[in-house]
């Protein structure tokens, strides 16, 4: 399946891409042989639409991942085993 959304996003083929992230999301996530990102894909083919369609995607794992982190620093600082201790 990650071939299908490499050979899209060459064609230029932004509606049909679009329509398979609107049912498979974590095609956007996908990767080639080589460990390119569909996104860095679109961008290297020239490919604004399709840049454009993948982009939310990655602005949103980057947001989640910041969050985590956010989180994990909350429970440590917050942690009732250290109480009393100073960082």
């Amino acid at each position: 399946m990650n071939s299908l959304v490499f050979e899209m996003i060459q064609q230029g083929q932004a509606a049909e891409l679009a329509a398979q992230l609107a049912n498979h999301a974590q095609l956007a996530d996908a990767h080639n042989a080589d460990g390119i990102s569909a996104l860095r894909a679109a961008v290297y083919h020239h490919q604004p639409a399709i840049r454009d369609l993948l982009l939310p995607f990655e602005v949103t794992s980057v947001l989640i991942l910041i969050a985590i982190l956010g989180a994990v620093a909350l429970a440590r600082h917050h942690d009732p085993k250290d109480q009393g201790k100073e960082r």
